[in-house]
């Protein structure tokens, strides 16, 4: 990132889009600020758990803007196996997956010795009232409701990645 600049302890990085101002035609760059606990964690694997090839690429670059080696699974089967072969250091999951959907594949990987300490952040569109607990209730460490911008991705797997062992599921 070479137009990073540090202020008070924080990285300064500009993100890749831009707003127009109708007025006078400037340009303004909007500036996310990562502290240096979230810029620790480049090069963490996190795997994708989407069926949609255009999410899969939003996420997969958004995921790599911010530091992280990004995997993909396309289904819940997929996705048990991935955790289980290339040990994540996140998952993003999916609710609503083919063969298996991203509730069982979530119980599946909690109920998996090697895999139950992986953290899971829900990334779904199901967003009525009751889904957020109902995928907390499922055994995810985290939830998002599509869609959501990059600063809260990067806001909520900073928070998970940091929560303490003790306090994820088991």
């Amino acid at each position: 990132l070479n137009s990073t600049r540090r202020r008070g302890g924080k990285r300064l990085i500009p993100s890749t889009g831009f707003r127009e101002s109708a007025a006078n035609h400037s340009f303004r760059l909007d500036i996310i600020y990562l502290d240096k606990r979230a810029v620790a964690n480049v090069k963490k694997k996190v795997l994708i758990v989407e069926d949609h090839s255009d999410t899969v690429e939003i996420l997969a670059r958004q995921l790599e803007f911010l530091g992280y080696e990004p995997t993909v699974a396309r289904d819940g089967i997929e996705a048990v196996e991935l955790a289980g072969s290339e040990n994540p250091d996140l998952i993003i999951m999916d609710i609503m997956l083919p063969k298996m959907n991203g509730f069982e594949a979530t119980l599946q990987i909690r109920n998996n010795a090697r895999t139950r300490s992986i953290p899971i952040l829900a990334a779904t569109a199901r967003a009525l009232p009751g889904d957020r607990d109902r995928c907390l209730g499922a055994g995810c460490d985290g939830y998002l409701a599509k869609p959501f911008s990059h600063v809260e991705l990067g806001v909520a797997i900073a928070e998970i990645l940091e929560k303490p062992s003790s306090q994820k599921p088991l």
